[in-house]
């Protein structure tokens, strides 16, 4: 039986499925983020955050992000984001708001996915109905088996479950971040 990382393995989290959003449009600051954890056979946990309901600001919500994404880090996890500029305004973001650590995102591999479904089936989320950037308000929530989930994460993750094993294996090893 072989050991390597990407076999399913029902205990195994190793795919973070990670999406934010401002709250109001015009907003560059983030408002809330959204992060599901799963694996090739089901989906484990997911954790959420919001300004004004978990955290009092951007800093304290970024923070909270760093604490869930801490215990994934150096066993190199997949970070599935729905674009390159999820992962981009993230970093800046980071770069603008000064916390009290040094907030990193080293130890993960990084995947996007409408990159995935261009490069690999000649079309993206748009075509699907899904917008790659989310902005405005964490969209009304969907359960999904025994999590509940913002409609729009359920859909990426439904997108991803279908098309992960259609992609090459380097394809889902993703960029070293």
């Amino acid at each position: 039986m072989s050991s390597s990382w990407h076999q399913l393995d029902d205990q195994r989290e190793n795919w973070l499925l990670f999406s934010m959003g401002a709250e109001r449009e015009e907003e560059s600051a983030i408002g809330w983020w959204e992060l599901v954890v799963g694996n090739a056979t089901q989906l484990i946990r997911s954790h959420a955050s919001k300004v004004s309901v978990d955290a009092q600001n951007e800093s304290e919500l970024l923070t909270s992000l760093f604490e869930k994404l801490e215990r994934y880090r150096d066993q190199e996890p997949l970070l599935i984001t729905p674009s390159r500029t999820t992962l981009k305004r993230l970093r800046a973001r980071l770069v603008e708001v000064t916390t009290q650590q040094l907030l990193s995102l080293r130890g993960f591999r990084h995947l996007c996915l409408d990159e995935q479904l261009e490069r690999q089936f000649g079309h993206g989320l748009s075509d699907r109905g899904l917008t790659a950037d989310s902005d405005g308000p964490l969209p009304p929530e969907t359960d999904y088996g025994d999590l509940t989930l913002s409609a729009s994460t359920t859909q990426l993750w439904d997108v991803w479950t279908s098309i992960y094993a259609l992609l090459p294996l380097r394809g889902i090893r993703g960029e070293r971040l």
